[in-house]
């Protein structure tokens, strides 16, 4: 099984069990969650398992695998743009949101521009001075959207200015990758 086979598994929606990339596995534990307000056990057959880690050491392709699967599954991405949000309001936008340390934001788009057809793979950097003449529509007219976690964590904070620009990313994402998150 390739990288993007194991990722594009783990988003399927009808998945009901933990996809393992290994053969040999004693993640028990992982079932083994109770709800915190009962103790009661959480019946995890009930529950779809989305989403994955990717792990991997340096060098090794975790940028470039994770293009290709929001290329792979683009069309998936769009339904889901165009499909109405069951939160009250609030927008769907089908794009993925890369949220990675500042440093990373020109290397997201290197990989983009080097590997990638020129336009297969529309994408927008939200950081800078040009983020607050940034439209809804630009943002969800986008396949990729990248972002830093310097401007995440000031959300909130009303010592900062960009309050009015990061309300541009409330918005219920087909796809976040947190990319070098500790």
């Amino acid at each position: 099984m390739t990288a993007v086979q194991f990722l594009y598994l783990n988003e399927a929606a009808n998945l009901r069990t933990i996809n393992h990339f290994w053969l040999h596995c004693d993640n028990n534990w992982i079932r083994e969650r109770s709800d915190p307000a009962t103790l009661e056990p959480v019946d995890l057959d009930n529950i779809p398992c989305l989403g994955s880690i990717l792990a991997d050491d340096m060098g090794l392709g975790k940028t470039l695998t994770t293009l290709a699967l929001i290329l792979k599954t683009s069309h998936q991405a769009r339904d889901f743009g165009d499909s109405p949000s069951p939160f009250e309001n609030t927008s769907r936008c089908g794009a993925t949101l890369v949220i990675c340390p500042k440093a990373t934001l020109t290397n997201w788009e290197h990989e983009i521009t080097t590997h990638f057809a020129k336009n297969s793979i529309p994408y927008l950097i939200f950081y800078g001075r040009g983020r607050d003449r940034i439209l809804k529509e630009t943002l969800k007219s986008s396949m990729v959207v990248l972002t830093s976690y310097d401007l995440i964590g000031t959300s909130g904070n009303p010592l900062h200015t960009n309050q009015n620009t990061i309300e541009l990313l409330n918005m219920e994402w087909y796809r976040i990758v947190l990319d070098e998150a500790q």
